[in-house]
This record gives structure tokens, C-alpha cells and sequence, in this order.
């Protein structure tokens, strides 16, 4: 009896033992996938990481160091006017000099270059303060006089930037030397902003294309200054293979597709956006442009760029900045 009991035992224990052993070997394998699966993830988040940060890396170098001079991703392409119609002015660049006696209606010019449908936008930069002018955007050059622009910005003698419309006055502020002024056009209002800075809207506008530059200069020896003309470009194509930021940073060679179009949308398509393929994932990069001169960047990276099977990580880069 004792013989059976002691075997009894035996086997208790042997089935005991091995059961925690069962327990033990699943416990340290689950912890293992556990350790597979988080080094994995940790693997595809760091990829993740390379990618967006990457793709920042391309979109600096096509905003700041584009070889055409202007951002690739600029809602508008900015142009020098030329004059057309001096009359008691003298023209040098995109700039105007009065040269004839003080008072209105005897100095002015307009561009030759128009807005002929749409967006655009002018803009000029504030020189001296102690003189009156006005340059906005008007529908035709029909005189001299500030009444006949239709929506303009006047720089007075006392430091006073009033916004005008055919003459009537809608807002004022104050203006230094060096402040830049712009007229726009922005889907179906006008927007007037000083330095980049939203002022005042009409948005209500009687709008008659086309629309030049017109000005109206008062006193002798008053300037209208860098004068710029802003239509929605074209969209272009950039890549994004090694183009070189700053020495010894570059963008990772031979990523497996090149970027969409971007840039030249208007108001409406201020944000680029553009996606890139790398070998271990892909980026998505969105690059806004805005009028007071900053630029956004948002890059994030994804384990791929086909919609059906993209997941993001936590894993993203955001520059904001001035250029």
C-alpha cells in the first residue's frame, strides 16, 4: 500500500512540476513576442522618424534654397512691375519719384503687368514717412488721382496708413519706414494687411477685371517703393534625392518615387502637400505659406504610402519659421 502511495506521489509531483514548467516556458515566451513585437514596432517607429524627418530635410531645401530663387511651394509667384502712363514721375526699377510740384492729380503710373482674373495681390514698401501717396489696384489708369483707384492703401505725412477705397477712407493705422503694404485679391473679397498682418477685408468688393497698379503721389519728392505684383503660379514637381541643406546634412539618397505637384495655388491652396516613398516607409509632408512671412512645416512618416494598409506614428517633425 505504502509502494503505491509513494508512487501516487511521484507522479503528483512530476505532473506538478512540469505544469509550472508549461507555465514558466509560456510566461518567458510570451514575454519574448512581447519584446519581438515591441522591438519591431520600435524598428518600423524609428524608420518612421528617419522618413518625416527626411522629408523635412527636402522640403527646407525646395522652400529656402530652390535654384529658381523662389520657394517651390509659394501660393503666389511675385514679380517686379514696370511701368506704364509716368507722368510727373521718375521710374527707376519697380519704384516711383515724384519730381513734380505738391498736389494731387499730377503724379503717377501704373503697372503694365495685370491681374486679369482671380487672385493676385500688390505690394510696396513704406520709405518716408513725411510725404502723402497712394498706390492700390484699380481697374483701368484713367488719371492721376486717387479717387479713380478702387482699393488702395494711402501713406500720409502724418504717419497715417489709411485704407481707400475710390477715395472714401475705410481704416487706419500707423506706418514707420521700412513697413510693406499689400492690396489682394482672395477669392471674392479684398484683403488690405501691413507687414504680412491682416488689417482690413471688404468683403463685398465691386471687382472689374483687369486690375493693375495705380498710384497717386502728392507731395515733391514722395516714393512708392518696391512695387510687386503676386499671381497664383503653376504648380511644379521637385525631387527629393540628396539635395544638400546646410554642409554635411543632405536629404537620403535614392528614395524610390519623386514628389508631387506643389506650390502656386492661391489663397484657397496656401498648403503644399506631397508624399514621398523610401525604401522602409514614407512621408507625408504638408508646407503652408502665409502672408506674414512664416512658413509651417509638418512632416510625419508612415510605414507606407498606400492608403489602403497606412498607419501613422507617433513619430513627426513641425518647423515653423521666417525666410
Amino acid at each position: 500500500m505504502k509502494t503505491k502511495y509513494k508512487k501516487g506521489m511521484t507522479l503528483l509531483v512530476a505532473i506538478a512540476t512540469t505544469s509550472l514548467l508549461m507555465l514558466v516556458s509560456f510566461f518567458v515566451a510570451n514575454v519574448a513576442l512581447k519584446q519581438l513585437s515591441l522591438s519591431y514596432t520600435s524598428e518600423e517607429s524609428q524608420y518612421a522618424f528617419y522618413n518625416s524627418d527626411s522629408g523635412t530635410e527636402c522640403a527646407l531645401y525646395w522652400d529656402i534654397k530652390n535654384p529658381s530663387g523662389t520657394s517651390a511651394f509659394a501660393p503666389y509667384t511675385p514679380n517686379d512691375v514696370s511701368w506704364q502712363n509716368p507722368v510727373g514721375v521718375n521710374t527707376s526699377s519697380n519704384n516711383l519719384l515724384k519730381t513734380a510740384g505738391s498736389g494731387w492729380g499730377n503724379a503717377g503710373a501704373a503697372s503694365t503687368q495685370s491681374i486679369n482674373s482671380g487672385e493676385g495681390y500688390i505690394e510696396f514698401t513704406a520709405s518716408e514717412t513725411n510725404k502723402d501717396r497712394v498706390g492700390g489696384l484699380a481697374h483701368s489708369d484713367v488719371d492721376q488721382n486717387y479717387t479713380s483707384i478702387n482699393f488702395a492703401w494711402e501713406l500720409n505725412a502724418s504717419g497715417q496708413a489709411i485704407v481707400l477705397e475710390n477715395g472714401s477712407s475705410r481704416f487706419t493705422t500707423t506706418y514707420i519706414s521700412g513697413d510693406f503694404f499689400r492690396v489682394g485679391v482672395e477669392g471674392s473679397v479684398v484683403k488690405y494687411y501691413k507687414n504680412g498682418i491682416l488689417m482690413y477685408t471688404n468683403n463685398s468688393p465691386s471687382i472689374s477685371y483687369p486690375l493693375i497698379f495705380d498710384s497717386a503721389l502728392n507731395t515733391t519728392s514722395s516714393t512708392i517703393t518696391n512695387v510687386i505684383m503676386g499671381l497664383p503660379g503653376t504648380s511644379s514637381t521637385i525631387s527629393c534625392n540628396n539635395q544638400s541643406i546646410t554642409s554635411g546634412q543632405s536629404v537620403p539618397t535614392s528614395p524610390s518615387a519623386t514628389v508631387s505637384l506643389v506650390g502656386g495655388g492661391g489663397s484657397a491652396n496656401a498648403t503644399s502637400t506631397f508624399y514621398v516613398t523610401y525604401p522602409k516607409g514614407c512621408a507625408i509632408i504638408k508646407v503652408g505659406k502665409y502672408p506674414s512671412g512664416f512658413t509651417r512645416i509638418e512632416s510625419y512618416g508612415y510605414n507606407t504610402c498606400s492608403t489602403n494598409a497606412m498607419r501613422r506614428y507617433e513619430r513627426g517633425i513641425t518647423l515653423t519659421y521666417t525666410n
